[in-house]
Parts: structure tokens; sequence; C-alpha cells
């Protein structure tokens, strides 16, 4: 099995909306309807804006697009003035839209995402990694504690708790 992960360019938007789409539609299967909520920001326009402003990468196996995750340095304006972090005012990258298509999941595609955004902070000089997700996706919070993030906030999401990780990163390349 070959992966890569490359730097989506904007003519790769519809593989970026298809796997928010396919994550989309199995969230809702389980109940969790905040990516349905928020469904707008699957149109070209959108990912083709989260493209040119942020970091977006897409995780290939095979040569088929499995994965996204989107990478920010700055704090994200949806973060209001949260201070729970370990130093908030710190540089820091900023995760969000991490998706892998439902066939792909519990193959390690995310935990590959983190480790390449975490990579990526290093290179950069910068010492945490931060993002949210569903306080009630045990299985998915789980795996973030074992790869060493810590729960430092909570707060709702239309009516969905949500948990804030980080991760401090002890060595910079």
């Amino acid at each position: 099995m070959e992966y890569l992960i490359k730097k989506a360019e904007e003519s790769d938007w519809r593989l970026i909306r298809d796997i928010y789409v396919s994550c989309t539609e199995w969230l809702s299967k389980q109940g969790w309807k905040h990516w349905e909520r928020s469904s707008h920001l699957n149109s070209r326009e959108k990912v083709i804006q989260r493209i040119r402003e942020n970091d977006v990468y897409i995780l290939f196996v095979d040569g088929k697009a499995v994965a996204t995750i989107t990478l920010g340095y700055e704090h994200p304006s949806y973060y209001k003035d949260y201070t729970f972090w370990e130093e908030p005012f710190v540089p820091a990258v900023y995760v969000s839209r991490l998706a892998v298509l439902p066939d792909y999941h519990r193959r390690g595609f995310g935990s590959r995402l983190l480790e390449f955004a975490e990579d990526k902070a290093r290179q950069k000089g910068i010492f945490y990694v931060r993002f949210d997700a569903l306080a009630d996706y045990r299985e998915l919070v789980d795996s973030y504690l074992r790869r060493g993030y810590k729960i430092v906030g909570k707060d709702f999401f239309v009516r969905t708790e949500g948990n804030f990780f980080e991760k401090r990163l002890n060595e910079i390349m």
C-alpha cells in the first residue's frame, strides 16, 4: 500500500468536497449532525477559499484520495476568546476539517495526518497543535488521548458537546 500526502490545489476541490460529503453522511447516520449543519462549507467556493487561506492537504492511498486535513496558523475566529489552552497566546497549528472516508476508518490514516500536522508545526518552530472534536465520539476521543493530546476545555456547538484538544510538542526540528 502506497500513501502520499499532497498539498491541495484549487483544482482538487472536488476530491476534498467528496471526502467531506461522505464523512457528513456517515456522521449523520451515527446521530451526529454537526457537519450536516455546516454542509454549506462543502460548496465549491468554500472549499477553494479554504485552500487559498489555509494549508489543506490530501492523503492518497494507492492513488485514491481518502482523507484530508486543514492546517491554520492563526487563532480561528470561531474559537472566540477561549483561554483554556496551556499557553493561549503562543503560536499554534490549528487543525480543522480532518476527515477520512468511512471505508478507510481504523487504518491509521487520521493518525498519519495528525503526525503530519505535528511535523509541520515542528518545522515552523511551533510547539502546539490544537483542535476540537465531538465529546460523544468516544473511539475518536480515545485515539486522540493515546496520541498524547489532552482535553483542555469543553463547549457546546449547536447542542453538541465538543472537547478542545491540545498537544505540546517537545521536540522542534
